[in-house]
């Protein structure tokens, strides 16, 4: 038996030669009974083990990254008592005392109809104290809302009207949108009102909220008035209905997109829908400064235009 010559460091392999092996295919395709060593895969799954376990520790790492303002941790819920919650909401230094920026409005009178948008200038006060300017990009102003905290002016330069009167029966019409814009709600919307009596409100859990109802009148003969939704991780209220004396639902808020200061929080997104005439009013605000600087209460006042209609509001 001849004795097979080994292959010197020198030889070429088969242009067909398998990756793997090292041999020819054209040697195994045609049956070849010779024994092929195949390498080790030992130090291949090494590599490969090492390989995943660095991928995970890279994973386990990169998911605590701090990538912005935007990618803020949420603490986890928490159990808190009706009292805490209560004193949170009244706290005046957790309500803003002053809110400028811009915004874009929608109005739907029914919702058969469609919803119409102008964009827009606001500064409130905490004191019900308001300058709202509606516009459109192109075109004039489309209405200039005024109150001082007691009385309220709303002019619409296409109705050549003026409506005021006092805040507490504002219902001021702007018949160029053709919708109600009630003020009570407005204000409602933007600054959420405090709870005069703990001793009327029960206290609910539905995740992710604590639901708080709100009720008026003695123990026998009370009535729901309002209901709030707070949420169990930052304490906000992110939904609101008010209910007439019947206690029939009138309005319901929602809340969303809120930006948080050291203080307090503002929602971005505010909805109100009114269950009596279906309207819905939006805003939707774009630059929002909380506590502007320089800010005094006090200085919102309303210069009566020439030529107008003045429509007083009772």
């Amino acid at each position: 038996m001849k004795r097979r010559k080994t292959r010197g460091p020198g030889h070429r392999a088969h242009p067909d030669a398998d990756l793997c092996s090292g041999f020819p295919l054209g040697d195994r395709d045609r049956g070849d009974k010779r024994k092929v060593h195949f390498p080790s895969r030992e130090p291949l799954l090494r590599d490969c083990a090492f390989l995943l376990i660095m991928c995970l520790l890279f994973i386990n790492a990169c998911s605590r990254v701090y990538t912005g303002p935007d990618a803020r941790i949420q603490p986890p819920a928490r159990t808190a008592s009706l009292e805490e919650l209560v004193d949170r909401i009244n706290r005046a230094e957790n309500q803003p005392k002053a809110i400028k920026g811009s915004l874009v409005m929608g109005f739907q009178a029914r919702p058969d109809q469609p919803v119409r948008h102008c964009s827009g200038h606001m500064l409130l006060s905490a004191h019900r104290e308001i300058y709202l300017k509606g516009h459109g990009s192109l075109l004039p102003t489309f209405f200039t809302l005024v109150s001082n905290g007691r009385e309220f002016w709303l002019h619409v330069p296409r109705d050549k009207t003026v409506y005021t009167g006092l805040l507490e029966a504002a219902y001021g019409k702007s018949r160029g949108y053709g919708i109600d814009l009630n003020l009570r709600d407005l204000f409602r919307a933007l600054l959420p009102g405090p709870i005069e009596d703990e001793r009327l409100v029960e206290l609910e859990s539905a995740d992710p909220y604590y639901v708080l109802a709100i009720f008026n009148g003695a123990e026998k003969d009370r009535k729901l008035s309002r209901r709030l939704w707070v949420g169990k991780d930052r304490y906000r209220i992110e939904k609101e209905k008010y209910y007439n004396a019947e206690g029939s639902e009138e309005i319901e808020i929602r809340r969303g997109n809120f930006l948080e200061s050291a203080c307090c929080f503002f929602p971005r997104d505010i909805t109100v829908r009114s269950d009596a005439t279906g309207s819905t009013l939006s805003l939707a605000f774009g630059q929002v400064t909380i506590n502007p600087e320089g800010f005094e209460s006090g200085l919102f006042h309303f210069d009566m235009p020439e030529g107008v209609v003045k429509r007083v509001i009772q």
